[in-house]
């Protein structure tokens, strides 16, 4: 993609508005050509206003990867900062000029969120204030780096997730997982869960005993229980599973024996249906948007499947189905990519990259890495047919490709 390109389209898009100006001039239909006029000029104001935003910036972060032999450059941060993969597979931080800013390069760049990157590597180990040690610890670890000043937050032997300025920490002596503000302080007073999931708009899914899950606020009270699956309040919506009934779990249970929908804030159900309910085991009655199992919607997009064990398929905001796809396993969509495996009616396994429609964009092997940054899939290259490693957009059209 080059100046060049973008600069064509624009002219095509503005080639095609006089085409229009003269055919209200000549046309019978006056008040139609008006109004497809008035339709053509908001889409120009809309590619203008994108553009900045998408094509140029990938442009503008090609040109300083190309000019200091990076292989990739993520997007820049309102600090101004990006990271920047090279040539030999380390990462750094740059300035908007390509000039690296942090001494102590990291193997793995896992993201941005809210002025913090998260990273992993070998970096000076975090060292509370009033030790003195001119010596750096170098540690592999998970760390959390301040988007201002690169200073290092906090650094974890196991992955440390952030959102909403809270952090999942991970036990040392193995009791679970608890929670940790900005600042390094303990939320619940490090009251730990079986599992610990992001806050999300003040509400976080953790399970604690018998496998039970809930949706907690940042004071540890319980806004939703005894969920039997996962859920996340994530676009508005909240992907709620239940056990059918209490009793039920005594006795042989009947299919289904657990229910999935979609619901606000507030418990209630985004299709304004009702919740279905059964007692000793007695199947429910579905309604129209009950699942088996419903996955959180990310991007626009939430997995669901009909049957217990059965394939997963893609519905959008309104329940409507995506294309007509069915996959065996399926990750959740991050920046318009999701990993799925085994399609349906396909005896070989099969892993794919897919977007938000369904297109499926690159097919991949069971052993091959790639990593989701900014809009961009980096898929690394194949080691049984000496591939090299390439960028893909959500279109599937290569970029950072020199």
């Amino acid at each position: 993609m080059s100046c060049e390109y973008v600069t064509n389209f624009l002219v095509q898009i503005k080639d095609a508005k006089l085409s229009f100006d003269r055919f209200v001039d000549i046309s019978p239909k006056v008040e139609e050509a008006r109004k497809q006029k008035e339709a053509l000029t908001q889409l120009l104001d809309e590619v203008r206003e994108s553009l900045p935003l998408i094509l140029l910036s990938i442009i503008e972060r090609e040109r300083i990867a190309r000019e200091n032999n990076f292989q990739f450059i993520s997007a820049f941060t309102p600090e101004r900062v990006a990271a920047a993969k090279s040539l030999d597979g380390m990462w750094h931080f740059v300035d908007k000029k390509g000039k690296i800013l942090n001494p102590w390069p990291f193997s793995k760049y896992l993201g941005y969120s809210e002025g913090v990157f998260c990273v992993y590597g070998k970096m000076p180990s975090y060292k509370p204030d009033g030790i003195d040690d001119s010596i750096p610890d170098y540690t592999e670890t998970y760390c959390l780096i301040e988007g201002n000043n690169l200073d290092v937050i906090e650094c974890e032997e196991t992955p440390v997730s952030y959102h909403d300025g809270i952090s999942v920490r991970k036990s040392y002596d193995d009791r679970g997982y608890y929670y940790m503000d900005r600042e390094g302080q303990p939320l619940l007073d490090y009251k730990c869960f079986e599992y610990a999931g992001d806050f999300h708009d003040g509400m976080a899914c953790v399970r604690q005993d018998y496998g039970r899950y809930s949706l907690i606020d940042t004071s540890g009270a319980v806004i939703h229980g005894n969920l039997s699956r996962f859920a996340e309040y994530s676009e508005g919506k909240i992907n709620f599973t239940y056990f059918e009934d209490d009793d039920s779990l005594d006795i042989v249970m009947m299919e289904p024996w657990h229910y999935a929908f979609f619901a606000d804030i507030n418990g209630n159900r985004i299709d304004g249906g009702t919740r279905p309910s059964t007692r000793y085991g007695q199947p429910i009655e579905k309604e129209k948007n009950d699942f088996a199992e419903a996955k959180p919607f990310h991007d626009g997009r939430a997995w669901v499947r009909q049957e217990e064990a059965g394939d997963w398929t893609l519905i959008d905001h309104n329940f409507d189905q995506v294309d007509d796809i069915y996959y065996e396993e399926v990750d959740d969509f991050k920046d318009g990519f999701a990993l799925v495996k085994n399609p349906r009616l396909v005896d070989a396994s099969e892993i794919f990259l897919i977007n938000t429609d369904g297109k499926e964009l690159v097919k991949l092997e069971s052993s091959q890495e790639f990593e989701i940054i900014d809009h961009v899939a980096h898929i690394f290259g194949s080691t049984s047919n000496g591939d090299s490693d390439y960028y893909i957009n959500r279109n599937g059209k290569r970029v950072f490709d020199f």
